[in-house]
């Protein structure tokens, strides 16, 4: 180790009071300073962005998606369960139809997307956690509960104190009746009850509005076995990509299986 320290010192140090040698070599250990303490920090900036991004938008992102390879909705079989139930990791699935609506409360209208989901949803997400107002309640003596964005909230003008349940009301076209024809005869429009406010992130909490999945199947006008997708919740340390694979090849071609960060 010696001699790369006395050659290292012979370059940088010199008796002489001008040498050109030392001067470039100072100039050269400056810029490789100055360039490898930009890329640690680029490098922690990046590394901190990432984890923000995952913790925001995995909120509402189970581990496995499965969704269908073409159109908007599929129909769950027993075919398709059984393979989800089929794989040892696969502890919880939840069922979840999405489609754009128009939200009313007070006589004001918004756009957001209704998200249908079935009582798994709260397990395999932490959507119960970020709850803003009242509590997370799909359900209200047997009536339907809606859980809209801290956005979606703020420009309908809902209260914040929801203690006493507000009803806002959901309109969706039908399927085969033509909005420019039919006007208001072509929405479906129901009352519901709204139980809580939650928040995630701003585009999170101005786009979705979670209700029960059949409150959203019977507005959008579908059946009991239609759905936009379906998460599924793994046991922890669980192998995500591997998960992926098997369950593609058990599903086929016609869905497609997608992970939290595909």
């Amino acid at each position: 180790m010696k001699v790369p320290f006395f050659i290292s010192k012979r370059y940088l140090f010199s008796k002489k009071s001008r040498n050109i040698i030392n001067l470039i070599s100072g100039i050269s250990i400056f810029v490789v300073a100055c360039v490898t303490a930009a890329m640690i920090c680029i490098l922690s900036a990046f590394n901190g962005i990432e984890s923000l991004v995952g913790t925001l938008f995995t909120t509402f992102d189970a581990e496995i998606s499965i969704t269908p390879e073409k159109g908007k909705v599929f129909e769950v079989d027993e075919a398709i369960l059984a393979s989800i139930a089929s794989i040892p990791e696969a502890e919880k699935h939840s069922l979840i139809l999405e489609d754009d609506v128009i939200v009313r409360y007070g006589g004001q209208p918004s756009v957001a997307t209704i998200m249908g989901v079935d009582s798994n949803f709260k397990s395999i997400t932490s959507v119960a956690t970020m709850m803003r107002a009242g509590e997370y309640l799909l359900e209200r003596n047997d009536m339907a509960c809606a859980i809209p964005g801290l956005g979606i909230q703020s420009e309908l003008g809902i209260p914040y104190d929801i203690s006493e349940f507000p009803v806002m009301s959901i309109s969706a076209p039908i399927r085969g009746k033509k909005l420019s024809k039919y006007k208001e005869k072509a929405l479906n429009t129901k009352p519901i009850l709204v139980s809580g406010v939650f928040s995630v992130n701003a585009e999170l909490d101005v786009k979705y509005l979670l209700t029960p999945l059949y409150f959203a199947q019977d507005l959008l006008g579908y059946d009991q076995k239609t759905v936009s997708r379906i998460d599924v919740g793994l046991t922890p340390d669980s192998d995500t990509e591997d998960i992926k694979i098997r369950l593609q090849v058990l599903l086929g071609d016609e869905l497609k299986v997608e992970t939290r960060y595909d």
